[in-house]
């Protein structure tokens, strides 16, 4: 794998796929397939979701809002937490030993 590579939404859904120990999602939003794959994740043992997820966000097309609350609920179902953090631009994905920033 190259250090440096374009990464798309089915790059993200298939290292989310691939994770079974650790899974760390921090990015301005989610999209709806990439919601659905941490969906199926939620029981790894060391999870991690941060997102922006505000308004600005689904306006400028990093967020879907269905999806995100989706996820949401899913999550509070698992007692895993999704955090907000107000500013996010980048995207990080740690699945397993594999790492993604966008």
């Amino acid at each position: 794998m190259s250090v440096f590579r374009s990464i798309q939404e089915d790059d993200l859904v298939s290292s989310i796929a691939k994770a079974t120990k650790r899974l760390v999602y921090m990015a301005p939003g989610v999209s709806k397939a990439t919601a659905d794959a941490i969906k199926t994740k939620l029981e790894v043992q060391e999870i991690a979701i941060i997102i922006d997820g505000d308004e600005e966000c689904c306006r400028l097309g990093y967020c879907d809002a269905e999806a995100l609350a989706s996820l949401n609920t899913e999550a509070q179902a698992h007692d895993v937490a999704l955090r907000r953090h107000t500013g996010l631009r980048l995207g990080f994905l740690m699945a397993d030993n594999e790492v993604l920033i966008w």
